[in-house]
């Protein structure tokens, strides 16, 4: 790349002459490269400029700025004639020199390296004694510029055409040796290039496949997932309808001894559906029913008893009972009795054979109609 570059500088500087070609030859890959002195500009005659812009002025502003910029100067004389007022004394031209330019022009245009000096030599001698030799000058120049150009051309491409094309036009070059090598080398990073795009394709098609057999696994593990899932869900649902069965027949079950009075329909519940949903409540009716059947015997045997214990009993044991109450007044009035058939037959025992009179007239006093009055 570096030879590339001196190569077009040296085309730029000196042309295609064999000056540049060497000074190719000699740089060596490593050597530093120092630019070619470049033409000094010319010279710009600044007082020369101010004085114009003086003399062209109408004011005075511009001849004041000579004045303070060139103090003491050359027009200095002139410009202050025009600030009075008066027409300043120019200095008088050099007279022109003829100089005959022919053998220097020509003698550039033989040792350039640039089709430069021999373009001005046409320029100025059209038809001079050299003009055939500035065109054949100009024709080698550029033809050992093209070659230098192509040759750069193949050194700065990345494809192997442009060394090819080179090879072809100059095979007889000094360079064409290291454009087949550069052509080559063209070719071998070409190859490695495709080797390496190849080797990238086949690394994305296995990248590709991989991802497609992740991608058909994933398919697979979610169908087998919706499958459990479905097979779940219809378990569910199976279970649950076995269930609402289940509680149907287990509330049918119960009907009987939840509608009727009969413990015998709820023991039958409770021996059928030992684990059903209504055992508790087929247990507190057997209970209920049972005490309310101990509790009707035991109010019979208070109503229909002739001592005031199974009332009394009854009141114990079925205190909140709505026959509490009557079975109370039941017990008083039997005790009542009792107490007076035992006072009665008390009084009747004084008055027995053989006692006073008078026990007995106290016991007609108190039993005018008792069993004993006769």
């Amino acid at each position: 790349m570096l030879r590339s570059l001196i190569l077009l500088l040296s085309v730029c500087l000196w042309g295609g002459s064999a000056e540049a070609m060497q000074i190719l030859d000699d740089i060596g890959p490593n050597t530093t490269i120092q630019e070619p002195p470049r033409p000094k500009p010319p010279t710009v005659d600044r007082e020369k400029q101010a004085f114009d812009a003086c003399v062209a002025s109408s004011g005075v502003g511009a001849c004041q700025t000579y004045l303070d910029r060139f103090r003491g100067g050359r027009y200095t004389k002139a410009v202050r004639d025009i600030i009075d007022g008066r027409t300043p004394d120019k200095p008088a031209p050099p007279p022109p020199v003829v100089v005959d330019r022919e053998p220097r022009l020509r003698a550039l245009c033989e040792a350039a390296t640039m089709v430069g000096p021999c373009t001005d030599y046409l320029a100025a001698y059209p038809s001079g004694p050299f003009a055939d030799g500035a065109r054949a000058r100009i024709a080698q120049l550029n033809a050992a510029a093209a070659e230098k150009a192509a040759f750069a051309q193949c050194q700065a491409s990345a494809a192997p055409g442009p060394c090819e094309t080179f090879v072809a036009t100059y095979p007889s070059s000094s360079l064409a040796a290291a454009a087949r090598a550069q052509s080559a080398v063209i070719a071998s990073q070409a190859a490695q290039r495709e080797a390496a795009a190849r080797e990238q394709a086949a690394q994305r098609e296995a990248a590709a496949k991989a991802e497609a057999a992740q991608r058909e696994a994933a398919a697979k593990a979610e169908a087998a997932q919706r499958e459990a899932n479905a097979k779940a869900e219809a378990a569910q649902r199976e279970a649950a309808q076995k269930a609402q069965a289940a509680a149907e027949q287990d509330r049918t079950a119960f009907a009987a001894c939840r509608d009727g009075n009969n413990p015998a329909d709820c023991q039958a519940y409770l021996i059928a559906a030992p684990t059903g949903a209504f055992r508790a409540q087929a247990q507190a009716k057997i209970d209920t029913i049972n005490t309310a059947n101990k509790e009707k015997a035991a109010f019979e045997l208070c109503r229909n008893g002739t001592t005031a214990d199974p009332c009394r009993e009854f009141v114990r044991a079925f205190p909140a009972s709505a026959t509490a109450a009557e079975a109370a007044r039941i017990a008083g009035t039997r005790e009542a009795a009792a107490g007076a058939a035992a006072a009665e037959a008390a009084a009747w025992a004084l008055c027995a054979p053989g006692q006073s009179s008078l026990e007995c007239e106290k016991y007609l006093a108190l039993y005018a109609t008792g069993p004993h009055a006769q």
